[in-house]
């Protein structure tokens, strides 16, 4: 992709503020020349009816002469200024708004919040975009936008953004789009917040060009509190509801590399997502504790999946039904397990995608911390068992002994790529290969 050039942005907008300036002089010329000519005659008749100016306090006539002239004056201010567009307001075509935005984004220093509606705007501004992000890694770039209007052509270019750390925030389903489009630049320094909103004016003409559309150009600063506070309101509106994360299960039996798996995916996938491990509870808080300790630990465990909000993507390392199949091995009540395998059950069918890590050779004469060999091919008799009854769709990955490391990171490599396939699908945009 070519190098978005900015300092040339800059240039053909100050062209654009130029030509919109020598535009608004051009609109006063009819206004102008009509007041005068209003105020001229007002004068010459002022002056016929006693063949002076002055003024005489007493006479009806010259307080009516007087009235009128002062309405005259203020009603040719009024049309002057309504003729005439504010200085923050213009009217410019589709290329000289991607000139606008591209210049007023690559002075942010904070943040830039991008309200997009559909993105069919999008290949007008991705050099643009990918090209400050090259040089303001740490401005944080959102883009917010409605998933079910992405187009086939439109994927590749979503992809792009992806990939180079722009975070992508669809709108809730079910809820309707914020009727306001728009940029806003670091919304949480009040001293250099501004705004950029554009809509176009009309339907063009048929034979008109897509480049050739006119747009209502607004900017809005600092001192517009009562503007960017609404905007704000609705950036936090769609960040509250924003869609739940994505959870990967990694599943197996203890001392396979589940834990090694997950911290290798966990650094792939943070290039670009908000990415969270939740770590094995039993391993945070028991140490093969009783029946009823276990219990009320798997059951917090259910109780907290929702919690974690602030990520894209959240790996369990180790999932409840791993902690449930272990927990039938120390179990003599059946109730006791079986209260809690709904909820388990349930769990597991929220899961975006499960991963079962298994050793190569396996060893199941040796005994491991908690648990001896027997009980281990006892837990992997129930794994197999579970998927045969639950019709799941999984993922394998084999791990050698002789070469652990290296099938880690192929293994890691290769979900990644999955991984995000699965995540545009379900929350950026309908995915096409």
């Amino acid at each position: 992709m070519p190098t978005f050039d900015f300092a040339a942005a800059k240039h053909r907008v100050r062209s654009t503020i130029g030509s919109n300036k020598l535009g608004r002089l051009k609109l006063l010329i009819v206004p102008f020349t009509t007041h005068v000519g209003s105020v001229v005659t007002i004068a010459v008749a002022w002056f016929a009816r006693g063949g002076s100016f002055a003024f005489d306090p007493a006479s009806p006539k010259d307080w009516g002469a007087a009235a009128l002239a002062i309405v005259t004056a203020i009603g040719g201010i009024i049309i002057i200024r309504n003729t005439t567009v504010p200085p923050a307001e213009m009217i410019v075509t589709r290329n000289e708004v991607s000139d606008l935005l591209a210049a007023g984004r690559i002075d942010a220093e904070r943040s830039i919040d991008i309200v997009a509606g559909d993105l069919s705007w999008l290949s007008d501004d991705l050099e643009s975009l990918v090209e400050l992000k090259r040089q303001k890694p740490y401005v944080r770039v959102s883009l917010y936008y409605d998933r079910h209007r992405v187009s086939a052509h439109e994927l590749p270019q979503v992809k792009v953004l992806d990939a180079s750390g722009i975070t992508l925030r669809p709108y809730p389903d079910g809820s309707s789009s914020p009727s306001a489009r728009f940029t806003l630049l670091d919304r949480t320094n009040p001293a250099t917040v501004r705004a950029f909103v554009y809509n176009r004016i009309a339907a063009p003409p048929i034979d008109q060009q897509r480049m050739d559309n006119l747009f209502r150009w607004r900017e809005f600063g600092p001192n517009d509190s009562v503007v960017i506070d609404s905007f704000v309101t609705i950036l936090n509106s769609i960040e509250q509801t924003n869609p739940p994360c994505m959870s990967i299960g990694i599943l197996g039996l203890n001392n396979v590399g589940k834990t090694t798996l997950s911290q290798k995916l966990r650094t792939l996938l943070s290039r670009n997502y908000r990415t969270r491990i939740i770590p094995d509870q039993f391993r945070l808080y028991n140490n093969g504790s009783t029946v009823e300790k276990s219990l009320e630990i798997l059951a917090t465990e259910l109780l907290n999946v929702d919690k974690e909000k602030n990520a894209d993507i959240v790996i369990y390392d180790r999932t409840p039904l791993d902690n449930l199949l272990f927990l039938r091995l120390r179990a003599n009540d059946y109730h006791a397990f079986s209260r809690i395998a709904a909820a388990v059950d349930n769990f597991m069918e929220t899961i975006d995608m499960i991963v079962i890590v298994r050793k190569e050779p396996e060893d199941f004469t040796t005994p491991t911390s908690y648990v001896t060999g027997s009980e281990r091919y006892r837990v992997q008799q129930m794994f197999e068992s579970y998927f045969q009854t639950h019709n799941l769709e999984r993922w394998e990955v084999v791990l050698r002994k002789q070469a652990f490391l290296d099938d880690v990171d192929d293994a890691a490599e290769g979900l990644r790529d999955e991984i995000i396939r699965i995540y545009h699908e379900r929350r950026i945009a309908p995915y096409q290969p």
